[in-house]
């Protein structure tokens, strides 16, 4: 016993490093082994909550995390894991569960420097800005300094005002000793896009490739390759014609695909404005589905079926019923949330803006023959660049590397154009349209106007003032979406073009589609 104690004890030290390094997914295959061999341990369950979190697998960390909250763990463990579960409310879209849970961590803890940080962002998501400031100078003058309230400082001077004491105050933790890579990272990442919108692009670039440095590189570009490459093979026009469809299927689902920082969340928020559209945000529903229900592949980073002939009516069926009730549920939590009766049935048009849907357009365009599939598209270096300058809250390893993004690019860019080929032809039919995100900022009227006429919706005033709803998003591009469309992110990539030359070069021919 005193040796299986040791072996336990040793195996969690390696999950709290490989969470210090950022490499969870090494430490999820540890905790997922460790939670069988010792279910009711509270560090166990501690520990595995924070790695599904970190993996994006918000309902199953929650339900972990909680537990471990249950257990009545020590101080210090208590606002961790308190912290953790507010964080995961937060990209779960959460915000007044994030901020209740923060309430109840702060009444036991009310300096933990920790909870502050979190509960500032949390409330600058929220839109309650002023309370976030208020609560953010409080800790000064008690005299907290801490990295947490000074990475929450910055997301609210990105959000507006000055950056220079922003800049200031997030300084001098990046140059200190301690902090792990991880959060370092965010640090740095945090700090760069400072010295961005301060016009200061050496300093930023500078920022963000010591923070990509610092996360693990888990991306295979040559594996990743050849899974596209079996998908654009098995996925033949007559391949598709041998899988029977499901009949009855609802053609409210709206799927906005395309690179992640292409515009899917402003397409969304424009078309949230809408009195016939519901917007769910980035859901994962898809993935899930396609790893339990159509038993899909999990080489890539996320499960995709490479080969239709494998489907069968009644899994497309389930697959179907499955997401439709996911969506019912998304929107019966929102009405609960306003205090309103939930819809008998689902809107004319519910949008899922998981960007990396564009895996699963096959399945999608099987399960849902009336849907609707909006592709964001974005000049490639613009594109590649706000990826690279991302802190992303899921897994994304492809995007700490210049190289592996144009890889991935690449990928992603042969495998729309399969979808359009064989998709939107007999027997699918996908209804499919693509929207460049430098044309809507150029025309928006004209662009939302070509949108909503694509959904079969009747022109709504207030999705050209998509920026006054006072809807919450949950993603990178919380701020962005809070204004009026402007033209400064188009072209931002001729500011760093001495620095990402190997992503131009490993983009070949693609980097000229922006030209």
């Amino acid at each position: 016993m005193e040796g299986q104690s040791v072996t336990l004890a040793d195996a969690l030290q390696d999950v709290q490093r490989l969470i210090r390094t950022g490499d969870y997914r090494h430490a999820g295959g540890i905790t997922y082994q460790l939670i069988q061999q010792a279910p009711d341990h509270p560090p166990v369950i501690a520990v595995h909550g924070i790695v599904l979190a970190r993996l994006g697998r918000y309902d199953e960390g929650a339900k972990h995390l909680e537990r471990a909250l249950d257990a009545g763990p020590e101080s210090a463990l208590r606002v961790r894991l308190t912290n953790e579960l507010a964080q995961l409310r937060i990209n779960q879209g959460r915000h007044d569960d994030a901020l209740a849970i923060l309430d109840k961590g702060l009444e036991a803890d009310p300096d933990a420097p920790f909870l502050i940080g979190t509960r500032a962002e949390a409330l600058i998501y929220a839109g309650r800005r002023d309370e976030a400031e208020a609560l953010l100078n409080a800790a000064a003058d008690r005299g907290i300094k801490h990295i947490s309230p000074a990475m929450a400082l910055a997301r609210l001077r990105l959000s507006g005002g000055d950056t220079k004491d922003a800049i200031d105050t997030l300084t001098p933790f990046v140059e200190a000793p301690g902090m792990s890579a991880s959060q370092l990272a965010q640090a740095l990442g945090r700090l760069g896009d400072l010295h961005d919108r301060a016009g200061d692009y050496e300093k930023s670039f500078t920022c963000h490739r010591r923070a990509a440095n610092l996360v693990p590189i888990q991306f295979n570009a040559a594996a990743h390759a050849r899974t596209i490459d079996n998908v654009i093979k098995n996925w033949t026009p007559a391949n598709i014609a041998k899988v029977k469809r499901p009949e009855g299927t609802s053609g409210a689902p709206v799927f906005i695909v395309g690179m992640p920082r292409s515009g899917t969340s402003l397409v969304e928020q424009i078309l949230a404005c809408h009195p016939d559209v519901y917007a769910c945000g980035e859901l994962d529903t898809i993935f899930l589905i396609a790893r339990k229900a159509l038993g899909a592949s999990a080489d890539t980073l996320r499960p995709i079926v490479e080969n239709p002939t494998t489907l069968k009516g009644k899994q497309l069926e389930v697959a179907a019923q499955m997401y439709e009730q996911k969506l019912t549920r998304t929107i019966e939590h929102e009405a609960r949330d306003d205090a309103s009766q939930p819809p008998a049935s689902l809107p004319a048009r519910v949008t899922d803006k998981q960007p990396l849907n564009f895996y699963s357009l096959g399945a999608i365009a099987l399960m849902f023959p009336d849907a609707h599939v909006i592709h964001c598209t974005r000049d490639p270096r613009d594109t590649c660049l706000s990826c690279y300058f991302s802190q992303f809250t899921s897994f994304h390893p492809y995007a700490y590397d210049l190289e592996n993004l144009a890889s991935f690019y690449r990928d992603y860019d042969r495998l729309m154009a399969h979808w359009k080929s064989v998709l939107t032809a007999a027997p699918t039919n996908l209804k499919l349209t693509d929207l460049r995100y430098e044309s809507l900022v150029a025309d928006q009227d004209g662009e939302t106007r070509r949108l909503l006429e694509f959904l079969g919706l009747d022109w709504s005033e207030a999705c050209l003032r998509f920026h006054e709803s006072g809807r919450v998003t949950r993603t990178l591009s919380n701020d962005q979406v809070r204004q009026p469309i402007y033209a400064g992110s188009v072209g931002r990539h001729t500011h760093y073009t001495k620095h990402i030359k190997p992503l131009t070069d490993a983009l070949g021919d693609l980097a000229l589609q922006g030209a």
